[in-house]
């Protein structure tokens, strides 16, 4: 094998490794507080996605049946993304600091949606943002590139 067919295999496999490792490690981060506004001591957790009907029940051990959380995870850039979530009661998601969903209000659970466009190259923080004000506390939230359908 010459040494330029030698060179070309490494960088494929390190390029093909890059990929899995971001998409083995696409996980969220977040912490649960004991308050609805992001304030005060925090539980941190990691969650592969944010799927979660915790019906009257605190999320987390340590944390209030009343609380609020955020979440982060990295998405790659020089893609377009579909946002949507459902929330009983008030949720955010951004991307960098702008605001792709904004309903920090009290529902009895709500569907909205959005779209992440124009990233630059790289990979970008997109955070969700939510709090249950009373009773059920629902949570689904997922970002989708664009044309990644199941």
């Amino acid at each position: 094998m010459s040494a330029l067919s030698l060179a070309a295999c490494l960088l494929i496999s390190l390029n093909l490794n890059a990929k899995q490792a971001f998409a083995e490690d696409n996980s969220w981060n977040g912490q649960f507080y004991n308050s609805q506004n992001l304030t005060g001591k925090s539980t941190t957790v990691k969650y592969p996605e944010l799927k979660f009907d915790w019906g009257l029940e605190a999320p987390e051990k340590g944390v209030s049946k009343d609380f609020s959380a955020r979440f982060e995870k990295s998405i790659e850039g020089n893609k377009d993304y579909f946002v949507q979530s459902y929330a009983d009661d008030g949720i955010r998601v951004k991307v960098g600091k702008q605001n792709i969903i904004n309903r920090w209000s009290g529902s009895a659970g709500t569907y909205d949606k959005g779209l992440i466009t124009g990233l630059g190259s790289g990979t970008h923080l997109v955070t969700t943002e939510y709090f249950d004000k009373t009773n059920h506390a629902v949570l689904f939230a997922e970002v989708v590139p664009l044309g990644d359908w199941y």
